[in-house]
C-alpha cells in the first residue's frame, strides 16, 4: 500500500578473475550516501548495500542500480533493474462527533444513547472527513441526514492522501429524547466513487421545573 516502507538490497560481486578498484553503486532514483563500497573488491568477492525504507509510490515503480569497478585502465559494469506496483486504493472516512458541554468534549457517539443532556441546551456537532486511501479525490461532499452544512467552509476541490476537512456547527437546541442522526461523505478517484456514512448520537433530558415569587407591599 502507497507509504509503506520499500527496502532494496543492492549485490555488488566481482565475477572476474583480478581485483577491482574504484568501486562504485549508483541508483537513477535513491541517494544511495550511507553505501561505502570497498576500495578493492577481490575476485569472487561481494558488497551488499541496504536502502530504506522509502515510501511507497503508487503505480508500476522501475528503478536501476549501476555498479562499476576499475581493472587498470578498464572499466566494467553492471546494471539491474527492481521493480513493485501498488495498486489505486481510493477510500474515504467521516467521523461525526457531538459535544453537549459547549465544546469542551467531543463524543465520537456512534451508538445510542451517546451523552446526556437537557432538552433545549445547546448541542455541537464536527464532522471530520479524511481521505484514507492512497490517491487524491475530487468532488467530495458533506451531507447531514437533519442539518443543513451550508456554514461549512469550501471542501477542497482535490483532498490529498492522508488529508483532512474539518466542519462544526452549532450551537442548536438539544432534541428532547434519543437522538440520532448521520453524516454523509462521497469521494471520487477517476470514474471511481467512494462513500462513507457515521451516525451521532445524544440524549435530551427533561427537566421539571416550577417557580414561585412572592412579593409584598406595603405603602
Amino acid at each position: 500500500m502507497d507509504g509503506f516502507g520499500v527496502y532494496f538490497r543492492f549485490i555488488v560481486t566481482n565475477i572476474g578473475n583480478v581485483p577491482l578498484t574504484n568501486v562504485t553503486l549508483t541508483d537513477n532514483v535513491y541517494i544511495l550516501s550511507g553505501c561505502n563500497a570497498p576500495s578493492v573488491l577481490a575476485p569472487g568477492q561481494s558488497y551488499t548495500c541496504w536502502h530504506g525504507p522509502t515510501p511507497a509510490q503508487v503505480g508500476q515503480h522501475t528503478n536501476t542500480a549501476t555498479a562499476t569497478g576499475l581493472y587498470g585502465a578498464t572499466t566494467v559494469t553492471d546494471a539491474d533493474d527492481a521493480n513493485y506496483n501498488v495498486p489505486p486504493q481510493p477510500a474515504i472516512n467521516v467521523e461525526k462527533y457531538v459535544s453537549v458541554d459547549g465544546q469542551a468534549t467531543w463524543h465520537d457517539a456512534d451508538v445510542p444513547p451517546g451523552p446526556q443532556t437537557i432538552a433545549g441546551h445547546s448541542v455541537y456537532f464536527r464532522f471530520v472527513v479524511s481521505n484514507v486511501g492512497n490517491v487524491p479525490l475530487t468532488n467530495v461532499t458533506l451531507t447531514d441526514s437533519l442539518y443543513p452544512l451550508a456554514g461549512c467552509g469550501p471542501i477542497p476541490a482535490l483532498l490529498q492522501p492522508t488529508a483532512a476537512y474539518i466542519c462544526t456547527i452549532g450551537p442548536l437546541p438539544a432534541e428532547l429524547g434519543q437522538h440520532t442522526d448521520t453524516a454523509y461523505t462521497t469521494g471520487a478517484a477517476g470514474s471511481i466513487t467512494v462513500s462513507d456514512q457515521d451516525d451521532a448520537n445524544y440524549n435530551a433530558l427533561t427537566r421539571p421545573a416550577i417557580d414561585l415569587e412572592k412579593l409584598v407591599s406595603v405603602d
